[in-house]
């Protein structure tokens, strides 16, 4: 059973897309399993993993509006970085852009520990984040071809001057 030839055309676009932009750890599959909630540490991990490739593109050049301050968010989600269950730098890193960033759901992910795989809430932030930075735009952006002075078509001939100079 090869679930990206049955998977929707959208889910494999998604996919496709990701993959454009450097994010290879999700699969239709993948997304399929955390869509009905799969509790496999594997997917959990993959969704972290793209959920921060995503965060890290969009700083280095996604135009992203910082739409609240630290000033406008509960203060658990700027605790240290280091709590007691070993919180991965990168998780971390993560939860506080989505929170920067105005994520209607920041408090429930920041909340959320590595042992948790309520991988649903994960893929809600990814899309989230795809909608939030307009992802899909600056994909057709990227994959239409850039027109410069040298690929213009060329004008249509025109006749000789035949005004007699």
């Amino acid at each position: 059973f090869d679930v990206a030839m049955s998977a929707p055309p959208m889910i494999t676009f998604v996919c496709k897309m990701l993959r454009r932009f450097g994010i290879d750890k999700v699969t239709p599959e993948v997304l399929r399993l955390a869509h009905n909630n799969d509790p496999r540490p594997n997917v959990a991990a993959r969704l972290w993993w793209a959920l921060h490739d995503l965060v890290l593109l969009h700083l280095a050049g996604f135009n992203v509006p910082h739409t609240q301050t630290k000033a406008d968010q509960p203060d658990h989600l700027f605790d240290h970085p280091d709590d007691e269950e070993g919180c991965d730098i990168a998780i971390c890193m993560t939860k506080y852009y989505m929170a920067m960033w105005g994520y209607p759901d920041a408090a429930r992910l920041s909340s959320m520990s590595l042992s948790e795989y309520r991988t649903r809430d994960i893929l809600l932030a990814i899309g989230w984040l795809m909608a939030h930075t307009d992802m899909f735009h600056k994909y057709v952006v990227y994959n239409t071809p850039k027109t410069s002075q040298t690929n213009t078509p060329p004008l249509p001939p025109y006749p000789f001057d035949t005004s007699g100079q």
